[in-house]
């Protein structure tokens, strides 16, 4: 009976651990970098708590930036091209950042300021872009199948053959079709073929 006992603790133990996400950890002296010269690329700031820091022209290029918080930040004018964003709190203050190449899978920068910000061929899929401001953003080539930007400001943006597959739309409308890449009318008619849109 206590052999039996013994043999279900185990398992239960063996299962709990094998249940449990793996920790994300962020190198605490690459925080400490990036606070001290505003700049730490390819760095690992994953799971870091960056609210209301102050990351103006940051250089932050290739960093892995998963489920980190900025909620409240200031990075205006940042660099973040190819850096890992997924599953981050991006609720802040975008403008004039660059973007592009980046991994924004599940985010959320719900109600932030986007005003000049280039995210071309970056990935928004199940990204939260509600309420958010966006004037001469630039989504070309993004894939933003899933994301949902109702409530969103939209002005002079570009989703030059970005992929909306399943898109929430500011009006609420959620294209479904999948059918193609959204060409503006005034852009060359060519759009890529479904295959090409995130599946």
């Amino acid at each position: 009976m206590k052999k039996t006992m013994l043999a279900v603790l185990a398992i239960l133990a063996i299962i709990v651990v094998w249940l449990t996400p793996p920790a994300f950890a962020y190198n605490p002296a690459d925080v400490k970098k990036l606070l001290e010269t505003n700049s730490c690329q390819y760095c690992d700031l994953s799971s870091a708590d960056l609210i209301e820091k102050n990351l103006r022209g940051a250089h932050l290029e290739h960093a892995n930036l998963a489920h980190v918080k900025l909620l409240g930040s200031q990075l205006t004018g940042a660099f973040l091209d190819g850096a890992d964003l997924s599953f981050a709190d991006l609720r802040g203050f975008w403008n004039s950042a660059s973007v592009t190449n980046a991994n924004l899978y599940s985010s959320d920068l719900t109600g932030s300021d986007l005003t000049d910000v280039n995210f071309t061929d970056s990935e928004f899929i199940y990204t939260k872009l509600n309420d958010a401001q966006m004037v001469r953003t630039n989504f070309a080539r993004a894939d933003l199948e899933d994301a949902n930007l109702e409530g969103a400001t939209l002005k002079d943006v570009s989703f030059y053959h970005a992929c909306l597959c399943y898109t929430t739309m500011p009006d609420g409308y959620k294209d479904r079709s999948c059918s193609y890449f959204y060409c503006p009318r005034d852009e060359p008619p060519y759009c890529p073929p479904r295959a090409l849109c995130r599946q």
